[in-house]
């Protein structure tokens, strides 16, 4: 408990840290703020609506991997990922801990099966983010859309083909990998597309390749066990790869183009954790129904057949 009490307090002070390199250089904060009030309608809305769209994903993810040991109903896995976004955010991750106690309770899955769950949607996550790097530096190189879409439909054609030659042997766990590599990679695909469009919010708007760049250092920094959802973590990653990126938009290399990418994921966190706000509080309610529905249920069935309880 200490420790994550201790991994809470570093996330927040990296992230007061993050703030006050902003500060600092008050030009870019003041201007990422500017920009982002002025922005099109259509850009905040996107903004917005992308992180629920990375929910919804990784609820798909979890419904898939968690599959192999149990049925989970779709709606009630969506309602667990979506209330421990928001409440990963305190420490000992109370969303991931309450999530792995409900599949105990209610479904029957272990501690262990839930950790197997975990570290094999870390490697749907790595082998997905590493798939994207192919039409991002194909990009890079020719600057050809139409090839680097081409490579990424390919990517994804792949993987459909991995799920249906495995489906083929009878190798479930097999085809389980793929089939949550390919949820994985759509999932990477919408973070590269957040921060492309949180650039352009701030009017700092960013290439393909360096959007999939920024992707999946985030990514990276969230795994990093410090603090809940890579708080604070996340945007000094950001910051430090945007101090290196060629982009001109970026302010330049070195400490400018850092206060830059800090500043943007500054108000990315912020309109993230608005998305959370909406969507956590309504699967909240949907668990706490589904909870009393149960329990209504075992005290009907008890009710009729005092011998269950003691079965």
């Amino acid at each position: 408990m200490r420790r994550n009490i201790i991994g809470f307090a570093i996330g927040m002070v990296l992230l007061a840290a993050a703030a006050w390199v902003a500060l600092t250089h008050e030009a870019a904060l003041s201007d990422a703020c500017r920009q982002a009030v002025q922005a099109p309608l259509w850009l905040v809305a996107l903004a917005l609506g992308l992180p629920a769209l990375n929910w919804v994903l990784t609820s798909l993810v979890f419904l898939v991997l968690n599959g192999r040991y149990a049925r989970v109903p779709p709606g009630e896995m969506h309602a667990l990922i979506g209330a421990a976004w928001l409440l990963n955010y305190l420490p000992m991750r109370p969303g991931m801990f309450g999530r792995i106690a409900w599949h105990r309770t209610y479904h029957g899955i272990t501690v262990t099966q839930s950790a197997k769950v975990i570290g094999w949607s870390m490697l749907a996550s790595a082998l997905a983010f590493g798939a994207l790097l192919a039409p991002a530096l194909i990009y890079a190189q020719s600057h050809r859309v139409d090839i680097a879409i081409g490579t990424a439909v390919m990517i994804a054609l792949i993987a459909a083909g991995g799920i249906v030659a495995s489906g083929r042997t009878g190798d479930t766990l097999t085809r389980r990998l793929w089939f949550a590599s390919l949820l994985r990679y759509a999932d990477a695909l919408i973070w590269a597309a957040r921060y492309a469009a949180i650039f352009a919010l701030v009017g700092r708007p960013i290439g393909p390749a360096e959007a999939v760049a920024l992707a999946i250092v985030s990514q990276a920094a969230t795994i990093i066990p410090i603090s809940g959802n890579g708080l604070g973590v996340r945007e000094w990653a950001v910051g430090a790869l945007a101090a290196v990126l060629p982009s001109e938009s970026l302010g330049g290399r070195g400490i400018d183009g850092a206060a830059v990418g800090v500043a943007a994921d500054l108000v990315h966190r912020g309109l993230e954790v608005l998305s959370a706000l909406v969507v956590a509080p309504i699967c909240m309610i949907g668990l706490e129904r589904i909870r009393r529905r149960r329990k209504a249920d075992f005290a009907r069935t008890e009710a009729q057949n005092p011998s269950v309880a003691y079965e």
